[in-house]
């Protein structure tokens, strides 16, 4: 009986944590006053999230590029400039099937993390081509990737219009898989949590979402 009692205070104890923690995604991170990323005045780029560059879309695997010129290969070169400082918000993470929507921050310190879905800096940002790597708590931010699968669109709304992302994957790796941050020829996004989603302590492995990139407000891009 004590030991029935026990399994189910700490049920409830782990239920009321978890409870806690989305709580804190759906309504907190959503809310929380973070620096706003402001880049350089570029020609034909929008000043707020989501409105974009009023240029003609990408579309299709490997975000094949439309023929728009030199005009917007230099609109792809004129991206995040400057550089990001850590914490500044660069815009909001949208999953639609899954209800999960968090903002992405630079960097992937635990002040960060705190706050949102961590870039990793050492990676590409979103119109740059190559990997983008965002990193979430498994009990907060990333909570709901547990139900994300293959051919769900992942939106990456910045200052430069939304980015659309199509999951082709996901995998568990070690924690001490690095392979995930390696650069990659065309523009993917990365997702990683840690796993398993329900685990007391540090959990020893990885969760790893990837998705390539099928539409895009920077005309011409950075695709090959």
């Amino acid at each position: 009986m004590a030991l029935a009692a026990c399994l189910v205070i700490a049920g409830g104890g782990l239920l009321a944590y978890h409870g806690w923690a989305f709580l804190q995604q759906t309504v907190w991170l959503n809310r929380h006053a973070l620096p706003q990323y402001t880049p350089v005045a570029v020609s034909g780029v929008a000043g707020k999230i989501g409105m974009g560059v009023g240029a003609e879309r990408v579309e299709g695997a490997g975000g094949t590029a439309g023929s728009t010129g030199k005009a917007g290969a230099n609109a792809a070169r004129g991206l995040w400039t400057p550089a990001p400082a850590i914490g500044q918000r660069l815009g909001q993470l949208v999953i639609p099937r899954i209800n999960l929507s968090a903002p992405v921050i630079e960097g992937t310190n635990e002040a960060q993390l705190d706050a949102g879905a961590g870039h990793d800096p050492s990676t590409a940002l979103p119109g740059e081509g190559g990997n983008i790597f965002l990193a979430g708590h498994r009990d907060t931010v990333f909570a709901r990737l547990r139900g994300i699968r293959v051919g769900d669109d992942i939106l990456v709304d910045t200052v430069y219009g939304r980015f659309v992302y199509r999951v082709t994957g996901t995998r568990v790796v070690p924690a001490s898989d690095v392979s995930v941050l390696a650069p990659t020829p065309d523009e993917r996004l990365t997702l990683c949590t840690c796993y398993p989603f329900v685990y007391i302590g540090a959990a020893p492995d990885r969760f790893i979402v990837t998705a390539r990139l099928v539409e895009s407000p920077v005309a011409g891009g950075t695709q090959g």
